[in-house]
């Protein structure tokens, strides 16, 4: 996984956590997730050597993915 997912999955979980607001209520909750990234520094170093890319590369590494990822981990579906 890209650190800029991991790091990101932990300030968000913090956020939640310093609100007072368990995992148990917000899943399931109508929170969109917008996130913005100016840097793919991970994806250029796993881009580096072509032969030796991971075949999880492109989801591991992909920007558009960072407002996925929270909204899979934590369950968010989003404004309706």
């Amino acid at each position: 996984m890209d650190p800029q997912q991991r790091k990101l999955l932990e300030v968000v979980y913090e956020c939640f956590e310093n609100a007072g607001i368990s995992q148990k209520d917000i899943s399931g909750a109508n929170v969109g997730v917008y996130v913005g990234n100016f840097t793919v520094d991970h994806i250029m170093t796993q881009l580096r050597d072509l032969d030796e890319v991971h075949r999880y590369s492109a989801v591991g590494c992909g920007t558009t993915l960072l407002a996925n990822r929270i909204s899979h981990v934590f369950n968010l579906k989003g404004p309706r």
